[in-house]
């Protein structure tokens, strides 16, 4: 997903990188490997529940601990885009109405939520039937 291109001109010990996520990988959505640098997605993204990670990276130099470490931090904005992954749902599935024999007339309601990534519609119907007379 992201590989952290990163120089460093020292030599030896104080030329030996580390990676480390700063901040931003509260849920452990992203996986980063100290010795690369490379950052990879290690659970799914649902946009309607997360649209975006602002991910600090940090790379060091020296060996961990040492008191003249040298550090540089990266902000990694990942903006989340939406799919259609969520289907319409239609409650109840099944509108029974009963019409007496011998009705000329029959009348009825309906009522229809509809939901999808964006939100919902709600939608509120009546109907009439008429058959002619004879």
């Amino acid at each position: 997903m992201f590989q952290a291109q990163v120089t460093d001109n020292d030599t030896g010990i104080h030329g030996d990188l580390r990676y480390n996520v700063v901040s931003g990988n509260e849920n452990n959505t992203f996986y980063l490997d100290e010795v690369e640098g490379k950052l990879v997605l290690i659970s799914s993204l649902d946009r309607e529940t997360t649209d975006h990670y602002n991910i600090i990276l940090r790379v060091e130099d020296s060996a961990q601990g040492s008191p003249d470490v040298k550090f540089s931090n990266v902000t990694l904005y990942i903006s989340v885009e939406d799919v259609n992954d969520n289907p319409p749902v239609c409650s109840p599935t099944l509108f029974p109405e009963e019409i007496l024999e011998g009705k000329k007339k029959a009348c009825g309601k309906l009522s229809y939520e509809q939901v999808w990534d964006a939100g919902s519609m709600s939608i509120y119907m009546q109907w009439e039937a008429r058959w002619p007379h004879g």
